[in-house]
């Protein structure tokens, strides 16, 4: 009767398919897993400690947005303004505005406590009970900025009275310097005068980095630090901050970044403002100079033609004349207003511009409905979005179909509304040029009037109306110019700040608990990727199903390691001979199911004579002998054990024999072999011993002695244990492989490679012996007993039998109880305990 075939799944090499395989296969690659988990998690926390650390700061700053009002219009235009305030963000990170704020936060020259923000010296400082680093204070002794840019150590000595100063990436001095903690202390580097000043702690033993920096290179740095972002959308509030590695200077430098933006955008308001006032100033300053000349004219004409009286004619004339003139003016300012507006009505194409454009009061009930929708529609999205919702939302996507909507009826009426305001622009332009006609025809009038006038007076009336018209023109443009100077003085900045940049001594990053999670999210990655790589590169025998599927050999037994079977089921084991030492304990059942296997197989005719070999040496192959043989007399068999390893011979030390004389000096044919057996503590098992070493042994295993004593042995005998060498490592047994019933192969879990249990396997069928079949040996019986490996839980059945083991002590071989399978379960690693060890 041959064991059972059951289907296993293979634990070497192969994929899991449970959680619980991939756990098993952790606990089994324990060691590499916890050596990748270690590396990767140290690094990753070591990176986090001693990495540069950001301090950041930032002040909140508010845009206007420009908008007409706090109507609907003025939100739907404060919608379509985002590109603006994008703009306005890019400015906030333009090199003017950063160059300024260098200059006011004086970061052309800074100095900080090397190292002093380092998570590892933050951490080792708070464990100390110390305070805050030392600061030093540095600036340009002239209040300006270096001339050169360079690094700079500077290294107190123990008393911190004076320090040394080095070049960065340099061992070389540049001097020695005496320092007063009092006061101030000025340096000369690179051909500026630096004054260093205490500002905090206590510099000795100190080392600091001193950095200079030209005024370029700190608004470069100061660039590269900005941070600005708005907060939500369509709030006009920007946060403008920067990062840096020290908390103090991020505060300084955040401060002066807005200050140097608000100061940007008041330039830049009152830039228009300036350019009109210098247009006005210049046109006054010409009329001034016109009317100088007309007055200088006329004052010349009556000195040299005499006192001339203007009559009453002509003096209405002049009067109605002035009047005219001052109301031309007038009315070509208006006609500027109005070409200006439409022209940028007509130039624009959003329709937040057109609003603009349009200005609110142009605007009837419908599109103010309408544009209430759309405020309505906008602000809904925009809380489904903040909340969690996303665009594939179908009420996101509702809203958006009725935002499409409305935008598409604004956009209608917004179109009809600027048709509306054009004409109603370009009339009010023709009533100008009319106006102005009028205004010509009517001067027209009284020129002619003035040109019926005597030579005399026509030509004083001439000098006086260039006066009168200078004059006009003088008080005109010196009053736009007043309105325009009133109106800088009013300026209110498109921008102010809100609120200061305060002073974080919290690090922005690293964050270490953060950067924990993340050691050991990564450490376990990679403990589970080193596991599974070394399971997937693991080639060795994991399974029974390794021999029985992969190897195409029948499996008679499953041995568990002897350490991973509980205590109290291997109470009273003092040796590897488990079925002599503990007979009721589960470990012996699993030899007396292998002995089972052995009586029932299905090979033709019974199996008598047999050998159990392996690949490589210390897979187990003497110790299964002895406890087969053993649980073979125990069932009341005669039992006779042959130590045919005659490089190695261990038997006659388990069975504690005499080594000689033994099989050397039978085949020799120096002494009967009956003359060489000796008994064992257990009845009805026999053994013979290899003898006295030989240098060759193999030469004499291949004598004609062996045949007849395998005969006269198999008349006296009903089992006969060959015990020989690996079956790869020597070739001794080669002689008589083919004289035997049957050859059995033990595999010990791990410790041999697939390939060469199959080299082992090819190698005992090409030396012509009966190669029956495959002990698994040394899985981990506790692993087994999880049930998750295909063979059950070992403290199954097993324990149920071995616990009436007693039983079959005196009944012989139960056929029922010996139904031919091997004891149940696998097990990724074998472990050997001092006390048994299933080895040898």
């Amino acid at each position: 009767m041959s064991p059972s075939r059951r289907q296993h799944q293979s634990d070497g090499g192969s994929a899991p398919r449970s959680v619980f395989q991939y756990l098993d296969i952790l606990r089994d690659r324990w060691i590499s897993a916890s050596i990748a988990f270690a590396v990767v998690a140290g690094l990753v926390a070591t990176h986090a400690l001693f990495s540069t650390p950001t301090y950041a700061s930032r002040a909140m700053i508010q845009l206007d947005t420009g908008t007409s009002g706090g109507d609907s219009l003025g939100e739907i235009a404060l919608f379509n303004s985002q590109a603006n305030v994008e703009a306005e963000l890019e400015v906030m990170r333009s090199y003017s505005v950063a160059r300024q704020a260098a200059i006011e936060a004086q970061v052309g020259v800074a100095i900080s406590q090397e190292n002093a923000y380092r998570p590892w010296n933050s951490l080792l400082r708070s464990l100390a009970g110390g305070d805050e680093p030392t600061r030093l204070k540095a600036s340009v002794v002239d209040g300006g900025m270096p001339e050169q840019g360079g690094s700079f150590r500077v290294t107190f000595d123990a008393a911190g009275t004076s320090f040394v100063l080095q070049a960065t990436g340099s061992e070389e001095d540049l001097g020695t310097h005496a320092f007063a903690p009092e006061g101030f202390t000025n340096v000369e580097i690179q051909g500026a005068q630096i004054a260093l000043a205490l500002d905090q702690g206590d510099t000795a033993g100190r080392t600091f980095l001193l950095q200079l920096r030209t005024e370029e290179q700190a608004a470069l740095w100061v660039r590269e630090m900005v941070r600005a972002k708005q907060v939500g959308n369509f709030t006009g509030i920007v946060h403008l901050g920067v990062e840096t590695e020290n908390p103090y200077l991020a505060q300084r430098l955040a401060d002066a970044l807005s200050e140097s933006y608000t100061q940007h955008k008041k330039a830049h308001r009152s830039k228009q403002v300036d350019s009109r006032i210098t247009w006005l100033k210049a046109e006054s300053k010409k009329q001034n100079v016109s009317l100088k000349a007309a007055l200088d004219a006329r004052d010349n004409y009556i000195t040299t033609h005499g006192a001339v009286l203007l009559g009453e004619k002509a003096t209405a004339a002049f009067e109605a004349q002035s009047r005219l003139f001052e109301q031309r003016l007038q009315q070509e300012q208006i006609l500027m207003e109005l070409t200006t507006s439409l022209d940028a009505l007509q130039g624009t194409r959003t329709p937040d511009k057109v609003l603009a454009a349009i200005g609110g009061t142009n605007v009837d009930a419908q599109t103010q409905a309408i544009a209430d929708s759309l405020v309505q529609f906008e602000v809904e999205r925009g809380v489904l979005l903040r909340g969690g919702r996303t665009t594939e939302d179908l009420k996101v996507k509702g809203l958006e179909a009725e935002i499409a909507e409305a935008r598409a009826m604004l956009d209608k009426r917004i179109s009809a509304l600027r048709g509306e305001v054009e004409a109603q622009i370009k009339r009010r332009i023709s009533a100008v040029n009319n106006r102005l006609k009028q205004i010509g025809e009517e001067v027209a009038r009284h020129d002619a009037v003035l040109a019926d006038l005597p030579a005399e007076e026509r030509a004083l009336a001439e000098l006086t109306r260039n006066v009168e018209t200078a004059q006009a023109s003088y008080v005109f443009l010196e009053r736009m110019k007043g309105e325009a100077e009133l109106a800088k003085t009013s300026t209110q900045v498109q921008a102010h700040v809100v609120d200061k940049a305060l002073l974080l001594t919290a690090r922005q990053s690293p964050v270490l608990y953060q950067r924990a999670l993340v050691a050991i999210f990564l450490g376990l990655f990679a403990a589970c990727g080193m596991a599974l790589l070394r399971h997937a590169r693991d080639r060795t025998v994991q399974s029974p199903g390794d021999l029985e599927e992969g190897l195409g050999l029948q499996l008679y037994a499953a041995i568990p390691e002897f350490s991973s079977v509980p205590r109290r089921q291997r109470k009273g084991l003092v040796s590897s001979l488990v079925v002599r030492d503990a007979p009721q304990s589960t470990l012996t059942e699993n030899y007396r199911t292998l002995r089972a296997n052995i009586r029932f197989a299905d090979t033709g005719e019974p199996i008598q004579a047999l050998a159990i070999t392996s690949a490589l040496p210390k897979e187990g192959k003497t110790v299964t002998t002895l406890n087969l043989a053993m649980a073979m007399a125990l069932a009341g068999n005669s039992v006779i054990v042959v130590d045919a390893d005659l490089r190695r011979p261990m038997v006659s030390a388990h069975l504690q024999g005499e080594a000689a004389p033994g099989i050397v000096e039978v085949l020799r044919g120096d002494i009967p072999w009956r003359d060489t057996v000796q008994a064992s503590e257990v009845k009805g098992l026999s053994f013979i011993a290899a003898g006295r070493k030989l240098k060759d042994p193999s030469a004499l295993l291949e004598a004609g002695h062996f045949a007849t004593m395998l005969k006269e042995m198999r008349e006296e005998y009903e089992y006969i244990l060959f015990d020989v060498p690996p079956v790869l490592a020597v070739a001794d047994a080669a002689a008589f492989f083919r004289s035997l019933d049957a050859v059995f192969l033990v595999a010990r879990q791990g410790a041999c490679p697939r390939d060469i249990v199959a080299g082992a396997r090819d190698q005992v069928r090409r030396l012509g012996g009966n190669l029956t079949g495959a002990i698994f040996n040394g899985f981990d019986a506790k692993r087994a007993g999880s049930r998750r490996y295909g063979y059950g839980g070992y403290g199954g059945y097993s324990g149920y039998y071995a616990y009436h083991a007693g039983d079959d002590e005196a009944e012989g071989d139960d056929p029922e109880r010996s139904d031919g399978s091997a004891t149940q379960g696998v097990a990724s690693s074998a472990t050997e305990d001092p006390e048994a060890v299933n080895k040898g």
